[in-house]
């Protein structure tokens, strides 16, 4: 950790993110400059980041796309469809 000119012990924060068209990536980069006060920030793509900047990070800060889409049609999503035809 390093130390401010206030004698306080500054944090490492990593803020790490994989965007496909920007908008994540505006989003990690607009949190990134809120967290400038509270320590050193390292922000990137999960390419950028290296493992070694993460492994000694006091606060880690993830994002990315969900991995499944809440709504893969116009009926719902496949939960909610077997969910329906349970029901119905």
């Amino acid at each position: 950790m390093e130390t401010s000119t206030q004698g306080r012990r500054q944090m490492k924060i990593v803020v790490v993110y994989e965007s496909m068209f920007g908008n994540t990536k505006t989003i990690g980069e607009g949190i990134a400059e809120g967290l400038g006060e509270s320590g050193e920030v390292i922000a990137g793509t999960v390419d950028e980041v290296s493992p070694d900047e993460v492994g000694d990070a006091a606060l880690i800060v993830a994002g990315g796309r969900p991995s499944t889409p809440v709504s893969t049609s116009r009926s719902g999503s496949p939960a909610l469809r077997r969910r329906r035809s349970r029901a119905g």
